[in-house]
């Protein structure tokens, strides 16, 4: 018994020791990695190097390798701009002549322009490479 009284006075000496010296505490202060996000600016170039490493994906558009190629894709871009144009100022009765039934092939997809409807201008685009197509009605106001 004796010897469980000092183990017991030990402790609450020990308690009374650790306790009086009082608790001390910082705040916890979140620090972004990114830069992007008030991070180290000395970081992002590492970010950069780690995602880059890390990216597997593979680009599905074709970088043009020419003049040609570039003067192509330029035109092609153009052509669908105006079709684009022509359609919505159709549909709103902005055009001097309204529209007639068209169809046309741009690069790699033809488009059909259906005008018979006259409450509505219907746009058939077909992939000739995969075949997919996809149908786009737009009234007319």
């Amino acid at each position: 018994m004796r010897h469980t009284l000092k183990g017991a006075v030990a402790w609450a000496l020990l308690g009374l020791f650790f306790g009086a010296q009082g608790v001390q505490a910082d705040e916890i202060v979140y620090q972004p990695v990114n830069p992007n996000f008030g991070g180290n600016p000395f970081n992002g170039a590492f970010l950069l190097n780690q995602a880059l490493a890390q990216n597997d994906h593979e680009s599905s558009t074709p970088i043009p390798s020419s003049l040609s190629n570039s003067l192509e894709a330029q035109l092609e871009r153009a052509l669908i701009n105006r079709l684009s144009r022509d359609l919505i100022d159709n549909a709103f009765g902005d055009l001097d002549e309204p529209l007639e039934s068209f169809s046309v092939v741009i690069g790699s997809s033809e488009f059909s322009v259906n005008t018979d409807d006259p409450a509505f201008t219907v746009v058939t685009i077909i992939n000739l490479d995969t075949g997919e197509s996809s149908v786009i009605t737009i009234p007319n106001f």
